[in-house]
């Protein structure tokens, strides 16, 4: 990737560093996530709990013997209580609902592909959330969300991709060293792998359904141009 050059000013520069520090606090803070990141039910995914998060019920937990209440959110769900098939009723403790020690406060839990783990059948039912709760094997200790709620963790929906190619410069900055081009996409809902920049590339934010932002900026004169492919989230 090319080097980045400098921003528009200082306080251009501040603001998008600043921008990065909050969005990747977000992704650190969050109790549940997957690998891969993005995660969608037609992908095989590893859940990792951080106990230190949410209500940090279980944080500082030294028993080997953590395991997930968990269901999902589907489209026949009527409400975010509404879960769908649920592996084990609250007191089961089944080994396909148990999660491996990866560090202190933080587990994983093996899922593979969710419509297999989670035994779903009918076609026209589709995942919207995985849902959990996670407890010792008596019970007496959980980890949930805030203010004890249930944990969510929303999967993404693939569709079918896009090609998005952004082949003239749009916007002029005039800089003391020189002037600096801008070109720049806002699509919502969409996850972007880039396949071509020529430029340097500022800026790529995915944000959880509500924005992706493709920047590259030029040397005055020079084109800006970025090949992407685009693939629906929701």
């Amino acid at each position: 990737m090319p080097k980045i050059k400098k921003f528009f000013n200082a306080q251009a520069f501040f603001f998008f560093n600043l921008c990065f520090l909050i969005f990747f606090a977000f992704l650190s803070a969050q109790v549940v996530y997957t690998e891969p990141p993005f995660a969608s039910e037609q992908d095989s995914i590893v859940v990792f709990f951080d106990a230190t998060q949410g209500d940090g019920g279980m944080a500082g937990y030294s028993g080997n013997d953590v395991y997930a209440h968990t269901g999902v959110i589907t489209n026949y769900s009527t409400s975010s209580s509404d879960w769908k098939h649920v592996i084990a009723a609250w007191s089961e403790n089944t080994d396909k609902a148990k999660l491996t020690r990866v560090d202190t406060d933080l587990y994983k839990l093996t899922i593979g592909y969710p419509r297999q783990y989670y035994n779903m059948t009918d076609p026209e039912e589709y995942i919207v959330k995985l849902a959990f709760v996670f407890r010792n094997s008596g019970g007496s200790v959980t980890g949930r969300d805030v203010n004890g709620a249930d944990i969510f963790l929303e999967l993404t929906r693939k569709g079918l991709g896009s090609k998005l190619k952004l082949l003239e410069i749009q916007r002029a900055h005039n800089n003391a060293e020189g002037d600096l081009i801008q070109t720049q996409s806002r699509k919502a809902g969409v996850r972007a792998n880039i396949a071509k920049v020529k430029g340097d590339l500022v800026a790529l934010n995915e944000k959880f359904r509500n924005e992706t932002l493709i920047q590259v900026d030029a040397l005055s004169g020079e084109r800006a141009e970025v090949s992407a492919e685009l693939t629906q989230l929701n």
